[in-house]
């Protein structure tokens, strides 16, 4: 690899050498030039003010992301070790590197948290500092055209099956094309040609749309994949796809590569056989690396959306799960010191939503640095810092149903649930204004008199009763309609946040309060807020617990003092 090549002033040559793609379970997408792996998640987030900050207020964020729990009970149960994949079939001989070999991992239909719920050690022994990108890449079936193209299916020119006027993808704008213009080798692989991402309800290509395009060999693969699923006679099919990847690295090792490698076949009806994978990419990974064929590599793992399973997606943590597909950046080493602007901004927006949209935009920015790229309508690169303030589900092209962002979700205030979080609440300030004896002779204690209303952090309704996509009402695009039905069952995740407003007796004092449940344990979040005028009811520890002033009802009453709080 001719690093000579390589200037601060243009990382379209940084990465000059190799963009890896490949779906396992997600897809692995690699700009090459040496790594450090960075985590994206990407959804968006149409928060109400929790705490009543404001728009310019620093800390606050315009979608709040959920935190899952991949062990939650509500799903843990649909999981289940299928062990290893054996291949019965006849062996057969293949070439290597004279001509190049398709090999495929199988995972499509995958988020992270279901890729790392078993607890194996595929992650971190190839790959560190990874970052994680908050990735809503589901957004009317159109997850890799987006993060391909930029653009969504209504934009482009019709390319459906039943339509008779339509034509194949050939025309539409590929980032891959980009990439060839620019002096790159390039490669598309899927290893499900029935479920392949442009051919499913798409006409496809007409055109070989890469230097390599593996459609052909998967085509005749399939029948063989019919037989006896996920092999290919004696060999898993996944390893076809990572063999090819492999070949295709080796064989270009002077040239800058990017290549796209999906694999859906081992993950596409069932989250548990994506385990049949998990040894042979880590392999792969492993030997790329002592290769140093991920030395100058940008290598990026996604999924395009999370488990779809009936059972699993009934469950408020099953239908964020599949709007949470996992999505990792790994860099090469060098470029935390060539640009620390990039990779702090990179780091920050992974904690940001994000979608498929930005990819794109990430991928031209790559090629245009050190200009922005121009014609970006939808997402922003993730070179580029994305402010939380205004990153929303519309921002980032994501559709209602689609949006994870939590809101505040009005609750009964007889739930037990409420007046138990009530009683929490009053317990801690009573804890308060009974920390020491003088306190306690000066401070009445406070029971609960009432809860006036009550808040839960809850995705929106729209997501709740989201149950499938269908044509919408102009016939514009397959997925654009959509079928909604009931709210999913009320399984909580990880995380959720109450918001209280109680009042106490004998004091007669309005408070609000924000308190978290993790595991069932609850926790404060933030001061508990009092908010009507206290006046002179803390007289007695006026001066000397000025911080308790909201909190203490004096047990002897004292005239004419006026204080607010």
């Amino acid at each position: 690899m001719c690093e000579e090549r390589f200037s601060r002033k243009h990382m379209a040559k940084i990465f000059n050498w190799k963009i890896f793609v490949s779906l396992v379970g997600l897809t692995i997408l690699l700009l090459n030039h040496s790594a450090k792996h960075i985590p994206i998640s990407s959804s968006l987030f149409r928060n109400k003010s929790l705490l009543g900050k404001r728009h310019d207020d620093n800390n606050f964020v315009a979608c709040k992301l959920p935190e899952l729990d991949p062990f939650h009970p509500s799903v843990i149960h649909f999981t289940k070790d299928f062990g290893k994949l054996r291949c019965n079939g006849a062996s057969y001989s293949s070439f290597e590197n004279n001509v190049l070999r398709v090999e495929g991992t199988g995972v499509v239909s995958v988020q992270y948290r279901t890729i790392q719920r078993p607890l194996g050690d595929d992650f971190g022994v190839v790959l560190s500092d990874p970052v994680r990108v908050r990735n809503e890449e589901k957004r009317n079936q159109t997850a890799p055209g987006a993060l391909l193209t930029g653009k969504t299916e209504k934009e482009q020119s019709e390319a459906r099956k039943r339509i008779d006027s339509s034509r194949p993808v050939d025309n539409w704008r590929w980032i891959f094309k980009e990439f060839k213009k620019s002096g790159y080798a390039t490669m598309f692989s899927e290893d499900s040609p029935h479920l392949a991402s442009f051919n499913y309800r798409l006409k496809g290509f007409h055109d070989p749309p890469t230097d390599h395009y593996a459609r052909p060999f998967w085509l005749e693969a399939f029948q063989l994949m019919m037989k006896s699923k996920f092999c290919l006679n004696s060999r898993p099919a996944h390893n076809e796809s990572l063999n090819y990847l492999m070949s295709f690295f080796r064989s270009y090792q002077d040239t800058p590569k990017f290549a796209f490698s999906s694999h859906a076949d081992i993950s596409h009806d069932s989250v548990n056989t994506v385990g049949f994978a998990d040894d042979d990419l880590k392999a792969t990974l492993e030997t790329m690396q002592k290769e140093s064929l991920l030395k100058n590599t940008l290598l990026i793992i996604f999924s395009d959306h999370g488990p779809r399973f009936s059972g699993f997606r009934s469950t408020i943590q099953g239908k964020l799960e599949e709007r949470f597909p996992f999505m990792s950046f790994t860099l090469p080493e060098w470029f935390q010191d060539e640009y620390p602007d990039l990779q702090s901004n990179l780091l920050h927006n992974s904690r940001v939503l994000t979608s498929p949209f930005d990819v794109y935009a990430t991928l031209r920015h790559i090629l245009s640095y050190p200009h922005y790229p121009r014609g970006i309508l939808v997402g922003q690169s993730l070179f580029s810092r994305i402010d939380p303030r205004n990153r929303t589900c519309a921002s980032a092209g994501v559709d209602d149903h689609w949006c994870p962002c939590l809101d505040l979700e009005e609750v009964g205030t007889n739930e037990s649930v409420v007046m138990e979080l009530a009683d929490f609440v009053v317990l801690h300030i009573n804890n308060l204004t009974s920390q020491n004896e003088e306190l306690v002779k000066m401070c009445r204690r406070l029971k609960l008199k009432e809860v006036n209303r009550a808040f839960r952090e809850m995705p929106s309704e729209a997501m709740q009763r989201f149950q499938g996509t269908t044509r919408d009402a102009r016939d514009t695009c397959d997925g654009c309609g959509v079928v909604l039905g009931k709210k999913s069952r009320n399984t909580l995740v990880k995380d959720t946040l109450y918001q209280l407003h109680f009042v106490t007796s004998p004091n007669e004092g309005f408070y609000e309060a924000t308190v978290r449940i993790e595991k069932g344990v609850p926790s404060l979040v933030g001061d508990i807020s009092r908010i009507d005028a206290y006046k002179d009811q803390p007289y007695c520890i006026m001066e000397d617990f000025p911080l308790l002033r909201k909190y203490c009802y004096c047990f002897s009453r004292k005239l004419n003092i006026s204080s607010q709080r």
